[in-house]
């Protein structure tokens, strides 16, 4: 076997041993509402100020509500005059009209969660098609979507270490367990919420591959 050969099949190894990394990342449909369900625990620990926010802005509304019917109670029974009830109302009004709009914000944001999560549920049971499928700018775009800090291969059983897995898919891993033990084992780690969001990569490259 000529040096040329051996390369070759060294290349052709490596290009299916992360090819048959990748089939690991494909949930079984009974684990699909489980994985959403604790993806969104996920990003919800990370967005837990917004949760906040939302709730500080409903007990707000409750109050703004409650001063609007008592103005309008009061200015109907003439306990008030025209002037000092409009006075009063516009900045009611206004405020109400303020947080039902940030509120209705929250409800979109949620719902985009939802189906982002779906998508990405969509894109992990079709990541081995993308791999083999793909031209080589979207094989690299896989590559360091799963493994940001880089690819490492365990020289011993030949076999990719997931320690440095991008943290999304380190959850889908931890739910699809693997061939061996020792993958499943590295994966079973804490997935840090602030590595999940934003900064994982999951918006630039994931679905426009």
């Amino acid at each position: 076997m000529s040096a040329n050969s051996s390369k070759k099949s060294k290349q052709e190894g490596i290009h299916n041993l992360f090819q048959n990394l990748l089939t690991n990342f494909k949930l079984k449909e009974e684990l699909e509402d489980v994985f959403k369900e604790q993806m969104k625990l996920t990003l919800n620990e990370q967005s837990f100020k917004i949760y906040d926010d939302q709730t500080i802005l409903k007990k707000r509304l409750k109050e703004l509500q409650t001063k609007k019917e008592t103005l309008d109670s009061r200015f109907a029974f003439g306990e008030i005059d025209n002037e000092l009830y409009n006075r009063f109302i516009v900045a009611v009004t206004t405020e109400l009209i303020e947080i039902e709009e940030k509120l209705e914000d929250f409800k979109i944001k949620i719902s985009n969660l939802d189906k982002k999560v779906s998508e990405l549920i969509e894109f992990s049971k079709n990541l081995s098609n993308i791999w083999v499928s793909g031209e080589y700018e979207t094989k690299l775009s896989v590559q360091k979507l799963l493994f940001p800090e880089g690819i490492v291969i365990d020289p011993e059983d030949r076999t990719y270490r997931t320690s440095n897995l991008n943290p999304i898919f380190g959850l889908i891993h931890s739910f699809t367990g693997g061939d061996d033990s020792g993958n499943k084992k590295r994966t079973g780690r804490n997935t840090d919420p602030s590595c999940v969001v934003a900064g994982t990569g999951l918006e630039p490259v994931t679905f426009g591959l």
